[in-house]
């Protein structure tokens, strides 16, 4: 597998937000039934700035991992294993210094809620593997005798262990000749609180370039760009400020980095602000435009549209995203508020409205009133198009605010104004997009080159309400990049397994390596992935849970309780395991899920009756389908039983109308003896496994917590070796062995309020010590079902869907 390094916002320096190696995740597997959540790692703060990573690091003490980097609002940063699920402790973690607590009277003006909680690490770093290190940009308050300080420090720490390099930090700090807001003396002096550090980092020839805007255009503020040495952490050149005289014209992008071509040179767009590119050559005051600057921070070209006063006095700043410099091409192409894509030469920028083209991604819905101030009408774009060179051609993909995503193609030097390709996502609200008001979607691309097949169009949007002063829910979505009518999986299809919780404003996933990383302002990091295990839904339903049966190898034996109105039992065989082929009904009748069993070349089938005594019963079959010598036993239950065979003796187990828990056993499926009543209750259905010679007994105990309990017998009669497990559920758990290592495997429902199937393992019952809710957020109405099958594992279960349909999966 090609070895991806995620080192910078949209993975490369023309900001494609492309991927195109990834081998793993496709337009076939990435569906709910396979592809979910796999894990989630807690953080302290809010995570705006886009998680980087970097394949195989060599972490002192802890070997060889690929890591996830991760920085917060709350000023920390993380370096997270990348892959394993069970490895939740940071490799290390370092914090950078006290953050800004808000609401802040000298942040932003008395209203300001574009941001909430603190302000820390907003932007995304950027990694640079020559120097092992990830550069960010953080932001302190410290209080001093003379009043509260404010400060930007550009750290670079070690990528292996979060050390400080190179001397640093060095606080961001300069002054420029200027006669504008702000200005004393003819200088205008960068002012920490004044300046919001939004823009993702870039990295260059060596240099650490880093864009400035504000605070909610709490004057007086300008944009500002610095660079410093990589090594020595200096500043190389003068700073550049985008309104020198003049006022505002910040770099904030949404999140977008400035992008850099071959040569160095930079590029970005600012927002709204003063202008005199009509008035001056060359200009110092450029709001609203898009800015080239060669890589000594002075201006080497620029672009304004025609329009650029009607924009800055209507808040439709073209700087509320970044260019994308289109690959193999001498283009750059972005948009910002009035939802126009411009096409601009970058040898020629075209100074005022001279593009290559300009068109609307999104037409206003009034034409008359194209600067419209209705959130719910606007078709603002953020942080920037991204871009794949795939099977069907050179697509630029958009997601703008209250509006369905889009590609457009670029052909003979232009885009086709119409989109090749759009969704048709409206839920949950019927808005178009699926939520109404900002910002839209924040996008990337997963690919492996241009395989057919291949391109995936990831997404992170508002669920359902409008994020702009605001913290709300939120979604991320997958669609077929070839054809994006077609949405392949998203996190609320399965929400209890893969919800995304809030949504991380202007902060786009991050794929690699079959893994798709996503920020949360619900303070953690989510993972998501194939998961460990194939799932298939039955059109069966059922009440109560399956069992399931290996016979011998050549089937694995499905058994279900039916949800016909007289509740038949039902069988079914499979020769995969997952393809249930071959059914019957039968005619025995049951008021909870059966119990199932092979031996001696036998099926066999227990269950309890319907009749009013709840009498337990118990079948055999020589063919897995049709069972007969059927014996009815005297013994009752209000639950289902269950069943075992070891030793050439059939266990039944079972919890009666005391709920005592009960034994009995027998050599040939009809006749039973050597009952055992136990001075144990149950709430449910008992487990039985016969495993190595022993035969172990689970069950969902009475006490308050109805906590699951094992025993151990030998012989079938006396039990012994009792362990409480912290665990607790109200329905009948299940229990095999495990397949590549001697030890036991229980499965349980739980009593969380979605009733997420958990797993448990061990060496013994002593050592049941590894608990996961492994599941992936998995739901059950009832107790699930454990078998082996061709050196595989298997879980069955009752679904929570309104029907109730048997799932079936196989643990890889």
């Amino acid at each position: 597998m090609p070895q991806i390094v995620v080192s910078t916002q949209h993975n490369d320096n023309s900001r494609t937000g492309a991927n195109l190696q990834e081998e793993v995740l496709n337009v076939q597997n990435v569906k709910s039934q396979q592809f979910g959540m796999m894990f989630k790692r807690p953080v302290d703060g809010q995570i705006y700035a886009q998680p980087l990573y970097v394949p195989n690091m060599n972490i002192p003490g802890e070997g060889i991992h690929n890591v996830v980097y991760v920085a917060t609002m709350h000023n920390s940063v993380y370096a997270f294993d990348a892959d394993d699920p069970a490895a939740s402790t940071p490799l290390w973690h370092k914090s950078l210094g006290p953050s800004a607590p808000l609401p802040d009277s000298n942040i932003g003006p008395s209203t300001y809620q574009d941001i909430s909680t603190e302000v820390g690490i907003l932007s995304t770093p950027v990694i640079s593997l020559e120097q092992n290190a990830i550069y960010i940009v953080a932001f302190t308050k410290t209080s001093t005798s003379t009043g509260p300080q404010y400060f930007y420090k550009l750290h670079a720490l070690d990528l292996t262990n979060g050390a400080e390099k190179f001397n640093g930090p060095v606080q961001i700090q300069a002054s420029v000749k200027g006669s504008g807001a702000g200005s004393v003396n003819g200088m205008v002096t960068f002012t920490a609180n004044r300046q919001t550090q939004r823009a993702a980092l870039l990295l260059t020839n060596n240099i650490v370039y880093i864009a400035f805007a504000s605070f909610g255009d709490k004057d007086p503020y300008h944009g500002w760009v610095f660079g410093y040495d990589a090594v020595t952490l200096q500043p190389v050149h003068d700073p550049y400020n985008t309104t020198t005289n003049g006022g505002r014209g910040g770099i904030w992008q949404a999140g977008q980095g400035p992008a850099a071509d071959d040569s160095n040179n930079l590029y970005f767009f600012t927002g709204n602000g003063d202008f005199n590119g009509n008035q001056q050559n060359p200009p110092t005051t450029l709001g609203d435009s898009s800015i080239k600057l060669r890589p000594d921070l002075t201006l080497a070209d620029w672009f304004t549209p025609k329009n650029n006063a009607a924009l800055n006095r209507a808040d439709y700043d073209l700087g509320s995203s970044g260019p994308l410099l289109l690959p193999g091409t001498n283009l750059l192409v972005g948009g910002g508020k009035e939802g126009k894509f411009y096409l601009l030469d970058r040898n020629q920028l075209g100074h005022i409205g001279q593009s290559v083209q300009d068109f609307y991604v999104s037409p206003p819905d009034d034409p008359n009133n194209p600067y419209t101030g209705d959130p719910t009408k606007s078709h603002h774009i953020h942080g920037g198009p991204v871009y794949w060179n795939g099977p069907n051609g050179a697509w630029a993909y958009v997601w703008p605010e209250n509006e369905f995503l889009k590609a457009f193609k670029l052909a003979n030097g232009d885009f086709l104004t119409n989109p090749v390709s759009q969704s048709s996502t409206t839920d949950p609200t019927g808005a178009r997009g699926g939520s109404p008001g900002m910002p839209g979607g924040m996008l990337s691309i997963s690919a492996n080159g241009n395989t057919p097949g291949s391109g995936i169009l990831w997404a992170s949007h508002p669920f359902k309400e409008g994020a702009n002063h605001a913290v709300v829910e939120g979604i991320v979505r997958a669609y077929d990049a070839s054809d994006l009518s077609r949405e392949l999986w998203n996190s609320k299809q399965k929400p209890a397994r893969d919800d995304i919780g809030n949504f991380a404003k202007f902060c786009p996933p991050t794929i690699a390596n079959g893994k798709v990383y996503m920020a949360s302002f619900s303070d953690y990091l989510a993972v998501y992935g194939l998961l460990p295990y194939q799932k298939e839904v039955l059109q069966e339903t059922a009440i109560g849970g399956p069992a399931l049966m290996n016979m011998n190898d050549t089937n694995l034996s499905l058994a279900w309780t039916g949800t016909d109105p007289q509740h038949h039992l039902n069988v079914a065989l499979s020769k995969d395991g997952l393809t249930f082929d071959r059914h019957a009904t039968l005619s025995a009748t049951s008021i909870d899920g059966p119990g199932f069993a092979f031996g001696n070349g036998l099926s066999f089938l227990a269950w309890t009756g319907t009749n009013p005594q709840h009498h337990l019963n118990v079948a055999l079959s020589n063919d897995g389908l049709t069972f007969g010598r059927q014996v009815t036993l005297g013994e009752s239950s209000p639950f289902g039983p269950a069943l075992a065979f070891g030793n050439g003796r059939l266990y039944l187990a079972w919890a009666d109308t005391n709920h005592s828990l009960n034994v009995l056993s027998s050599i040939d499926g009809v006749n039973f003896t050597n009952k055992v009543t136990l001075g144990d209750t149950s709430v449910s259905a008992p487990a039985l496994s016969f495993i190595n010679g022993t035969l172990y007994l689970l069950w969902c105990g009475s006490d308050n917590n109805h906590s699951l309990n094992i025993m151990e017998s030998k012989d079938g009669m006396t039990f012994t070796n009792k362990v409480t497990l912290n665990d607790n559920s109200d329905v009948h758990p299940a229990m095999v062995a495990m397949i590549k290592q001697s030890g036991l495997l229980l499965a349980w429902t739980g009593r969380d309020s979605n009733h997420l199937l958990n797993l448990r393992f061990g060496g013994d019952i002593h050592s049941l010590g590894n608990k996961l809710t492994y599941m992936y957020g998995e739901e059950s109405t009832a107790g699930p079902a454990l078998a082996t099958f061709n050196e595989k594992i298997y879980v069955g279960w009752t679904a929570t869907d309104s029907a109730h349909h048997i799932n079936i999966a196989v643990l890889s």
